[in-house]
């Protein structure tokens, strides 16, 4: 319930990112089945038609930007994710291209995977099929072979990351910190970063704080997952400590030296900078630090003006409140 789609026109819920699908079975919510995240792809925005698989598979590699390998065209893993997949297809009305092509008299995925696990929903189609060049889902739940020729639609799929399957706390991202267990609720919402703290507040929450070396790792994961190609990702708001606010900024809990966080200087950070945000896209390993005495990746911190238009802000409360 973090990234919110429409499908047939109404609104639906999940954890995947901006765009995308999540690819568990219909009606359920147990978002701890997660493993993968699908989209529906009009390769006629990026070309006219894809003629062949690499066509495809570079459309899907595109999705995040030029030069990202995180998605691919989708390709069914066994029996119970093909079912998932036309079951889902079908209730949103969607056909598309797949990652299933035929060689001698088997199938295969173009890394060589021999499908016939699959069972029968690809090998009778496979055996009535005049050209087995590509397939394609059916509106009917079913699949066919034809010719790649035809086709301008696909599905590409983005593998579920671990951050994405602690899904929780009533719709909100899960994280138990061992001595207490926070819920995160990422927005998708171009806004003020002091109007984002009055969003999080009407959720009996707050924009979220870093308390601890754990939680900012979290944050960061859960952000670069969630806004894999924002336009500036920079914008991810970590939290606030305006002027109706204590004066310094949080530190760190656990005896952890402020002074190897890149927090602010609170006295000469002046009120109308008083906000923080989250730069993604420069992210800071203090594994050379060895802080708690493991490696740990966040992203960096740094002052920013407060009325400053956000795409992108995370509020946070503890589980039960």
């Amino acid at each position: 319930m973090v990234i919110t789609w429409k499908a047939n026109g109404e609104p639906k819920l999940g954890p995947c990112p901006e765009k995308w699908l999540p690819l568990i079975p219909v009606k359920d919510n147990n978002f701890a089945l997660l493993q993968k995240c699908i989209s529906h792809l009009d390769v006629t925005s990026l070309k006219s038609k894809v003629t062949k698989l690499d066509d495809a598979i570079n459309a899907c590699s595109h999705m995040f930007g030029n030069g990202s390998t995180t998605a691919t065209i989708f390709r069914p893993d066994d029996k119970r994710e093909l079912k998932n997949f036309l079951t889902f297809a079908t209730s949103e009305e969607l056909e598309g291209m797949l990652d299933i092509f035929i060689e001698g008299k088997a199938p295969y995925d173009h890394s060589g995977n021999d499908l016939r696990k699959l069972g029968e929903t690809i090998t009778n189609a496979m055996s009535n099929a005049p050209d087995k060049s590509c397939a394609w889902n059916l509106l009917k739940g079913e699949i066919q072979f034809k010719n790649c020729d035809s086709f301008t639609t696909l599905w590409c799929q983005y593998k579920a990351k671990p951050v994405m399957t602690n899904y929780g706390c009533n719709g909100w991202f899960k994280a138990d910190h061992g001595t207490h267990v926070n819920c995160y609720f990422v927005h998708r919402y171009r806004t003020s970063a002091r109007n984002a703290r009055n969003i999080c507040r009407e959720k009996k929450a707050q924009l979220v704080t870093i308390n601890n070396i754990g939680e900012w790792s979290y944050v960061t994961r859960l952000a670069d997952t969630l806004a894999p190609n924002t336009f500036d990702r920079s914008l991810l708001l970590g939290y606030t400590r305006c002027s109706t606010d204590p004066p310094e900024w949080r530190t760190m809990e656990g005896d952890i030296s402020a002074e190897n966080i890149p927090f602010p200087d609170a006295t000469t950070s002046s009120d109308a900078e008083c906000c923080l945000q989250l730069d993604i896209d420069n992210k800071i390993n203090y594994e050379q630090i060895k802080l708690q005495g493991k490696p740990f990746e966040g992203a960096q911190l740094q002052a920013t003006v407060c009325n400053k238009k956000v795409n992108y802000f995370i509020c946070k409360k503890e589980a039960g409140s």
